[in-house]
């Protein structure tokens, strides 16, 4: 496992559900038919600071074959623009807003659902 990829789903009542990576939160939130309400927060890794959690909806996220995640979302999550923009500047890799990766993680999930 990649610590750098890793997410969080955390119920309303303190739950804690841990994820490989962005794309397997999105197999299970799909699954359980989930509603953004259901969980107190929703969380991703900083790919550059091992262990720091931050809220998926204020992360910055980049989307690229070259990340390699452990389950082949190829999603990383930055705390700030301008750390994403670091490693950016060093790869040929394509950004994306949260709000566009939400969409494009849950396109099957109804509209209802989708994360700002």
């Amino acid at each position: 496992m990649d610590d750098r990829f890793a997410a969080e789903l955390v119920t309303t009542k303190g739950k804690v559900y841990k994820f490989d990576d962005l794309f397997c939160l999105d197999k299970y939130y799909r699954m359980q038919g989930s509603q953004e309400a259901d969980y107190g927060h929703i969380l991703v890794n900083d790919y550059n600071e091992e262990g720091a959690l931050i809220d998926l909806r204020k992360a910055a996220l980049l989307k690229a074959e070259g990340l390699r995640s452990p389950m082949g979302g190829n999603i990383a999550a930055f705390s700030s623009l301008e750390k994403l923009n670091e490693i950016q500047a060093e790869k040929d890799w394509k950004r994306w807003k949260a709000k566009k990766v939400t969409r494009m993680l849950r396109k099957t999930v109804a509209r209802r659902t989708q994360l700002v």
